[in-house]
């Protein structure tokens, strides 16, 4: 039967985390956060990232609609540093869903345009955007492409 967790304090997670014979560290001190980090070539004002996560709520032929325009500007405004774009296909038969962003030639416009749009909410709320870094996902579904499945290799866990 799976066990629900419901700390109320951090001690408690502590506790249970000593009785499963884990350590667990825990602390009050949230400014690690808040301080730059370098990725590679990039260096990020702060430690607060937003993961990729799909929104479905592309156009048809894969441009950002109003909503995902939206979500990319608040996500700018949000403080993270780090913005790691969500899944985006990088063909038509590798898309997941008929509303998944898509990268092409068609809608490198609008995606750039999608990315100009968050960093001007950066810039509005904060007053700079060189500290802030966002990424793409780039992604082909393979054999969860919903149009045309693609086994790259079988899995017979998958592949029954």
């Amino acid at each position: 039967m799976p066990k629900y967790y419901k700390y109320k304090a951090p001690e408690d997670l502590v506790a249970d985390a000593e009785r499963l014979g884990l350590e667990v560290f825990v602390t009050d001190d949230f400014s690690p956060l808040f301080t730059p980090i370098t990725i590679g070539r990039h260096r990020a004002g702060n430690r607060l990232a937003i993961q990729p996560m799909e929104g479905c709520d592309g156009t048809l032929d894969g441009h950002p609609d109003e909503l995902t325009y939206r979500r990319y500007r608040r996500f700018g405004a949000g403080g993270a540093k780090l913005i790691w774009g969500e899944a985006t296909a990088v063909a038509e038969e590798g898309r997941m869903n008929p509303r998944q962003l898509w990268i092409n030639d068609k809608t490198a416009g609008s995606l750039e345009r999608m990315l100009a749009q968050c960093r001007q909410a950066h810039r509005e709320t904060f007053g700079r955007d060189d500290d802030l870094v966002v990424g793409l996902q780039l992604t082909h579904s393979g054999r969860f492409s919903y149009r045309k499945p693609m086994l790259a290799t079988h899995d017979p866990l998958l592949d029954p």
